[in-house]
C-alpha cells in the first residue's frame, strides 16, 4: 500500500498535480515506520492526542475541517473507513465536495464496509472489489465506480532488468510477503514437501508464523531445500543478487491487489498464484502464469512439480511476461485516475447531487 501511494503521489506530481497525505491516528515511534514518507508532503493530524474513540474523532474532524478550509483541495480521497467517515463529517463543516474511496483490501475483511457508501465515487483496484461494491453495497457501477487497478512505477517497474532463470537443472521458487495467515505460507510448505527432484524455495519476509513454518520445514525434513531470508527493505535488489528464479508463488487467502505479482512479472518472472479475492485474476493469464484454487494443496503441488519436471522449458518468454502487464504501467494508470478525479470534481459553490 505504501508503494502504491508513493507511486501515485510521484506520478501525479510529475503531471503538475500536488498531493498532500493526511494521516489519522496516534503516532507511536516504536510501532510506525515513517521512512517511506521521505519526500512526500504529509501531515500527522493529531499524532500525540492522548484519548481514543469519539473524543479523538471529534478533534480530528475539527482539525481536518480547518485544513480543508485553509488549503481548499480539488479532490478528496479516503484510503480507509476512518478517513472516509472523517471527510464526510468535515464536508458538513466546510463546503460541498465529492469524496472518493480508495480501499486496498477485499471488502470482506474491512470493519463495517457499509461506511464506504458515504463516499460519492470509488477508485477500485481490482475487478473483484468492483464486483463487491456493486453486489454487496449496491453501488452503481457505471457512474460511481472507476476500476483503476494499481500501478507499476515507470522507473522501478517496467524498466527493470530481467531476473534470470536457472540453467543448471535446479528449479528455484520464490515467496515474497508477510508470514501471516492471510498469505497462507503454511499451504506452500505443505505443497513443496511433496515435491520430487532438484528444487529450492526462497522465502523473503517476516511474520508471526515464522517459527511455526521453520518447525514444519524440519518435520518434513526439507531444511536443505527451504531458505528463510527474513524481511528486506529492498526485497527485489536482494533477490536480484541472490539467485535465479523459476517462478514466484502467491498462496494468499485474500488480497486487495497483489502488487508482488506485478513486481515479479515486471522482472520476467513466471507466477503461480491462488485465485483469491481479489486481484490475481486481473493479472495472471496464459502469457505470464497460472492460477490455482485457494487452499488446494494438491493442485498447487501438481503445478510446481510440472515446473520441476519440465525444467521451465515450456514457460512463456521473460519478455512476453513483462509485456503482459503493460496496462498496469504508471502512465496508463494515471490516465485512469485523472479522468476519474475530473469527473468527480465539484466547485465550492456547486450543490452535490
Amino acid at each position: 500500500m505504501e508503494t502504491v501511494v508513493r507511486t501515485f503521489i510521484s506520478e501525479l506530481d510529475q503531471r503538475g498535480i500536488h498531493v498532500k497525505l493526511v494521516l489519522l491516528g496516534k503516532y507511536k515511534p516504536k510501532k510506525h515506520d515513517l521512512t517511506w514518507l521521505h519526500g512526500i508532503d504529509y501531515e500527522l493530524l493529531l499524532p500525540d492526542f492522548p484519548l481514543k474513540g469519539f473524543i479523538r474523532d471529534f478533534f480530528e474532524v475539527k482539525k481536518l475541517s480547518k485544513l480543508i478550509k485553509d488549503e481548499k483541495p480539488d479532490a478528496f480521497i479516503g484510503l480507509n473507513n476512518g478517513a472516509i467517515s472523517h471527510l464526510w463529517k468535515a464536508r458538513n463543516q466546510t463546503f460541498p465536495f465529492h469524496i472518493f474511496s480508495w480501499v486496498h483490501f477485499a471488502l470482506k475483511i474491512l470493519h463495517n464496509p457499509s461506511i464506504l457508501k458515504k463516499a460519492d465515487y470509488h477508485l477500485s483496484i481490482s475487478s473483484g472489489i468492483t464486483h463487491d461494491l456493486v453486489t454487496h453495497l449496491g453501488i452503481e457501477k457505471k457512474n460511481k465506480i472507476f476500476t483503476v487497478y494499481n500501478p507499476i512505477d515507470s522507473i522501478k517497474g517496467l524498466n527493470n532488468g530481467l531476473i534470470e532463470r536457472p540453467n543448471d537443472g535446479l528449479t528455484s521458487f520464490l515467496f515474497v510477503g508477510r508470514l501471516t495467515e492471510q498469505k497462507d505460507p503454511t499451504l506452500l510448505i505443505r505443497a513443496v514437501s511433496r515435491l520430487k527432484g532438484d528444487w529450492k524455495l526462497h522465502i523473503v519476509g517476516e511474520g508471526h508464523l515464522k517459527s511455526k513454518l521453520e518447525a514444519l520445514v524440519r518435520s518434513f525434513h526439507i531444511e536443505e531445500n527451504v531458505i528463510f531470508h527474513g524481511w528486506k527493505s529492498d526485497a527485489w535488489t536482494f533477490i536480484q543478487s541472490l539467485t535465479p528464479v523459476s517462478a514466484l508463488i502467491l498462496t494468499s487467502k485474500n488480497e486487495g491487489f497483489p502488487m508482488v505479482l506485478l513486481e515479479a512479472m515486471s522482472r520476467g518472472i513466471y507466477c503461480v498464484a491462488s485465485n483469491c479475492e481479489t486481484g490475481p485474476a486481473d493479472i495472471v493469464n496464459k502469457n505470464n502464469g497460472q492460477l490455482f484454487e485457494v487452499g488446494n494443496v494438491d493442485e498447487l503441488t501438481h503445478k510446481l512439480q510440472y515446473l520441476i519436471d519440465s525444467k521451465g522449458g515450456n514457460l512463456p518468454s521473460q519478455i512476453s511476461i513483462k509485456n503482459s502487464i503493460e496496462k498496469f504501467s504508471s502512465d496508463r494508470y494515471c490516465e485512469r485516475i485523472i479522468e476519474a478525479l475530473r469527473r468527480g470534481k465539484v466547485r465550492q459553490d456547486d450543490k452535490l447531487q
